[in-house]
């Protein structure tokens, strides 16, 4: 998504919803926002990230402040938001902004889908984990694959399977999502002599 909207225009600023919005939205903050803004801005892609204003409890749950402040020349939006579903239409009308739909075809995944995902495997007796590479081109080990991944890949690693990642040649930087069983590791086997989970 933010590679097809940065083809859009010389600079591409990213308008990410706070915290308050979220718990608004959704009831829960999957991801505080300092951090989600620390990995949207690794993309190669992204000049800039602005958080939202909202405070507590907003009752306008729309950009339209961020967007008076920024007045870009395209607004785009992903592929669940149509023009007859947004509120920032009326703004993008009044300032001239060109809006633009569908941006990295349809909606790959949210975090509430994630989260629901998470929640479901909390239960498993062992470790579920979500790598996402945010740089470098780091070597897996996951089960019988072995591959070098690149950045912004991610990779499921199910309960029970034995993995290992490393980095090749550069500098890596990965995010691992995780459920929260930190006994449940065991090291097979370690390059550093480190032992037990």
């Amino acid at each position: 998504m933010f590679r097809d909207a940065k083809k859009l225009g010389d600079k591409l600023i990213v308008i990410l919803n706070n915290d308050n919005w979220l718990l608004a939205k959704k009831g829960f903050a999957f991801m505080p926002q300092e951090q989600r803004k620390e990995i949207i801005a690794e993309f190669k892609c992204v000049d800039e990230v602005v958080i939202t204003s909202h405070s507590k409890n907003p009752k306008d749950m729309s950009v339209c402040t961020e967007l008076r402040k920024i007045r870009p020349d395209i607004f785009a939006n992903g592929g669940d938001r149509k023009a007859n579903n947004i509120p920032e239409y009326q703004v993008c009308e009044e300032l001239g902004i060109k809006m633009i739909f569908n941006i990295g075809g349809g909606k790959a995944a949210s975090s509430s889908d994630l989260a629901k995902e998470v929640a479901a495997k909390i239960g498993a007796p062992k470790k579920w984990e979500r790598m996402i590479v945010m740089r470098g081109t780091p070597a897996f080990e996951i089960g019988e694959k072995k591959f070098v991944a690149k950045p912004h890949e991610q990779f499921e690693i199910v309960p029970g399977t034995v993995h290992r990642f490393g980095a090749a040649k550069d500098v890596v930087e990965i995010v691992e999502v995780s459920t929260p069983e930190l006994d449940d590791v065991v090291r097979l086997e370690d390059d550093y002599g480190r032992k037990g989970t």
